[in-house]
């Protein structure tokens, strides 16, 4: 098998490239876009098709590689939203329990790509995602199974991976036992951009603040909405505490998704140094001491080493 791999991370809004050692596990230089595929679906409906826009995006990001390497041998591994629906080639989930181990992944190679003046076309393995019976993921199981291999998770853990659609994924024995999402990102990017509390919700969230931490202490009621409006009555009736609110509400909804946890629950939280610390914050204000924080960097490599797993396992025979 081929001692290199690329290492693409797909998502809705970004994509990132990256060169692989398979056997070392290093990273070489990355290239990192804006091309992500909801991006591209919406220029798929003005120009082209869905396929060559997917192919533009990696010949721009890889076009010095592959003009300098005539065979260009090296095979591209994709996790994310290309095997989503109506991306670039839909592939059926993954199911549970999910071994860490990559068995029961669902892969799939794609036709090679070929450019002008390149002897070998490149090969391509896309990656698609796990389902559970009412939720499903598409890349965070990619990451998982590398947090397992660099050995930062263990039965009984439970892996938090924060952004628009938060995961709390549970770990058994070596697999994938279950797992839940939630909306934090995308409920504090809608009401602070469309709702009626947009005009109160204009400044950056402040981990930690006393604002943030009264979003937490009032998330312990389970009765968030009712949390709200006074937001944005404080901004009219101009009430001095009417700063923070951002920190509050970003603390509410981080403190919502939280006390699910189970107190003497153990895990990872995993993910950008801004979200981590409004993350730390929320956990100690709510008790969650037993929880190890993983930082962006070592998420990213742990994506690459669930790519390697896969393609050790998967890639010779696809």
């Amino acid at each position: 098998m081929t001692s290199k791999i690329i290492s693409a991370d797909w998502g809705s809004t970004h994509v990132r490239f990256r060169w692989v050692d398979v056997d070392t596990g290093e990273m070489g230089e990355e290239s990192l876009g804006e091309e992500g595929v909801l991006t591209l679906q919406k220029k798929s409906g003005q120009r082209g098709s869905l396929d060559s826009l997917f192919q533009e995006v990696i010949y721009q990001h890889l076009a010095a590689e592959i003009q300098a390497q005539a065979g260009f041998p090296f095979p591209l591994v994709i996790s994310g939203m290309p095997s989503a629906r109506g991306a670039w080639c839909e592939l059926p989930y993954a199911s549970l329990p999910f071994a860490l181990d990559g068995a029961g992944a669902v892969m799939r190679a794609l036709p090679e790509l070929r450019w002008p003046d390149q002897e070998r076309g490149m090969p391509v393995l896309l990656v698609s995602g796990l389902a559970a019976a009412d939720d499903v993921m598409r890349g965070e199981e990619t990451q998982v199974i590398g947090l397992h291999e660099m050995g930062l998770i263990h039965e009984g853990d439970t892996v938090v991976l924060p952004g628009t659609h938060s995961k709390h994924v549970r770990i058994g024995q070596d697999e994938v036992t279950g797992f839940r999402s939630f909306m934090t990102g995308e409920l504090f990017h809608l009401l602070g951009s469309q709702s009626s509390l947009a005009t109160a919700l204009n400044e950056t969230p402040r981990a930690g603040d006393a604002a943030f931490v009264h979003g937490v202490e009032a998330a312990k009621s389970g009765d968030w909405a009712a949390s709200l409006f006074p937001l944005r009555a404080r901004k009219v009736l101009d009430r001095a505490d009417a700063a923070g609110a951002a920190s509050f509400l970003s603390g509410l909804l981080i403190g919502s998704e939280l006390r699910n946890l189970a107190l003497d629950s153990t895990g990872v939280m995993a993910g950008s140094e801004s979200l981590l610390s409004c993350y730390r914050s929320a956990a100690e204000v709510l008790g969650l001491n037993r929880y190890r924080f993983v930082p962006e960097g070592e998420l990213s490599r742990a994506l690459v080493r669930g790519q390697i797993r896969l393609w050790r396992r998967h890639g010779k025979n696809l």
